[in-house]
């Protein structure tokens, strides 16, 4: 969800995209949902939980299916994270097997250096 807000500056008008805001916005009511359902508290700690930001660490596997031109590609990860940093490595389809994906303190560097891979591109 994003919110849009002008002001004026100078004359100018400036409009921005505030996804900050809204995330603030919309935690204060959630926060309270949760206390009152203890469901929707349960749901948000699972939620967190695939978020990272645990002391203990945890992995997943993820298929990325997607869809340009007509052409669909499927990429699988495996993910692992703890605390703030995460690791996820591609295991198909072998022209990308082996790369390799850090968020180091929610940061992303890509294996090599370069952020357009041959799985980005396609080839």
């Amino acid at each position: 969800m994003a919110f849009w807000f002008s002001s004026f500056s100078g004359g100018v008008m400036l409009q921005k995209r505030n996804h900050l805001f809204a995330m603030l916005l919309l935690s204060v009511p959630a926060a309270q949902v949760a206390a009152a359902n203890p469901n929707v508290g349960a749901l948000m700690k699972l939620s967190d939980r695939y978020r990272g930001g645990l002391a203990v660490g945890v992995s997943w596997t993820i298929q990325i299916r997607s869809v340009e031109d007509g052409d669909e590609t499927t990429t699988n990860y495996r993910v692992r994270a703890k605390g703030v940093n995460a690791l996820a490595e591609c295991f198909k389809p072998p022209r990308c097997k082996g790369e390799v994906v850090l968020f180091n303190n929610r940061n992303r560097r890509r294996s090599g250096g370069a952020f357009a891979t041959a799985c980005d591109q396609g080839q």
